[in-house]
């Protein structure tokens, strides 16, 4: 296999082929960054012999099967090749371009994007049935998801070859079409715009963040945030919008953008929605002091919320949004989204997952309860048309 861009991800997608047994080819664009993933590569498994977590041999097994290369005509044999690059269209189309020339006719070529259009970069080759996208989520060599995404022209053996891949390589795999962050981020940019909406209406991030993990969740998702950093989701933010996917006349998280234009953007800069020290997370007076403004200057005023109310429009975002994707075929099945809210998300084990709760409310106390969450917090809850649809062929589940 190939792996284009070595940073963080690229490294830890790296590291999961060669553990499978797979010969790896790591690409970069200058020998420096080249040997600096190679290096932090290494360290962090030297760090693992250390602690006992695995042998010395097994260390030097896995890094025997990972070479680099600064040049995409290195990949010229490949059968399988991961592009883990900058989230940019641009330069993903002209890294796919290039593979399609070197690359043997068999060999799949799949992104990593967490959001871009497969379509579009499948189009920058002569063989769009065999591109899909491989999302792997962070760090790639823990987490177990594999959101495998199907673009218009991907072929079924392609598919079928990632899916069989991801069990090769110890993920969950799940096929997913090709939507605007596919099917769990999508799911998630519902789930933490309520979160912001939430702090515009009155309660502060340590309110969200523990009523979510009173409901099971390892971190709320506003301390998660500050982990991947405030500027990564203001990335998204500006490209849901380019791509149309931002109703103009729905209610905006303000306060989010707001975040990013004091540079407040997580433990990278020592505060966010919280303050870091000492790697320590600690409430941050001064964007608490931001989120009161905020709600005076769209003249919200702010009332007391209740773990309740922050945990049912959280839930619920993510139930409605997750009906709409399975309606429009995005999703195969109720189950495959739970996967990914499981093996993605952190998602309580006992809990199974959004669509299985909806399943065991029934779809009528679902719909009752989006109709009277859209009544009082927009549009973002008008319910999906699955849900009618199935209730009107008297059916209450997703899944009879």
């Amino acid at each position: 296999a190939g792996v284009v861009g070595f940073g963080t991800m690229g490294q830890g997608i790296a590291l999961v082929l060669a553990r499978a047994g797979i010969d790896v080819t790591a690409v970069e664009v200058e020998q420096t960054r080249l040997d600096a993933g190679l290096d932090n590569l290494r360290k962090g498994l030297e760090d693992r012999v250390k602690r006992g977590r695995m042998s010395e041999d097994d260390m030097n097994a896995e890094l025997g099967r990972i070479k680099g290369a600064t040049s995409i005509s290195a990949l010229s044999d490949v059968d399988l090749v991961i592009e883990a690059a900058l989230e940019d269209m641009e330069i993903k189309k002209a890294i796919f371009s290039e593979l399609d020339k070197v690359c043997p006719a068999h060999t799949i070529l799949t992104t990593n994007t967490s959001s871009l259009d497969i379509d579009d970069i499948a189009a920058a080759t002569s063989r769009p049935d065999k591109v899909a996208g491989a999302h792997f989520f962070a760090p790639a060599q823990v987490m177990k998801l594999l959101e495998i995404v199907r673009g218009a022209k991907s072929s079924p053996e392609t598919i079928a070859i990632l899916l069989a891949l991801s069990d090769r390589i110890g993920k969950v795999g799940v096929a997913v079409g090709n939507a605007f962050g596919f099917v769990g981020n999508r799911m998630y940019h519902r789930y933490t715009w309520q979160a912001y909406f939430l702090l515009q209406e009155g309660a502060y991030p340590a309110d969200v963040d523990q009523a979510m993990q009173d409901f099971g969740f390892a971190l709320g998702c506003l301390a998660v945030g500050d982990i991947s950093g405030q500027d990564v989701a203001l990335a998204v933010r500006k490209a849901q919008k380019a791509a149309g996917e931002i109703d103009p006349d729905a209610p905006y998280p303000v306060i989010a953008d707001r975040m990013c234009d004091k540079g407040w953007y997580g433990r990278k800069t020592g505060r966010g929605w919280y303050l870091y020290e000492d790697g320590e997370r600690k409430p941050n007076p001064e964007a608490n002091a931001l989120i009161e403004q905020t709600s005076a200057d769209l003249g919200i005023e702010r009332r007391q919320i209740s773990a309740d109310e922050i945990q049912d429009r959280c839930l619920f975002a993510l139930i409605n949004e997750g009906a709409k994707l399975l309606g429009r075929g995005m999703a195969d099945s109720t189950e495959d989204i739970d996967k990914i809210w499981r093996f993605g998300y952190g998602f309580p084990k006992d809990k199974i997952g959004p669509m299985h709760m909806a399943d065991e409310m029934g779809l009528d106390h679902v719909l009752e309860k989006l109709e009277s969450l859209r009544d009082r917090g927009g549009p973002w809850f008008e319910p999906a048309p699955l849900i009618r649809e199935r209730l009107a062929a008297g059916k209450n589940t997703f899944s009879d």
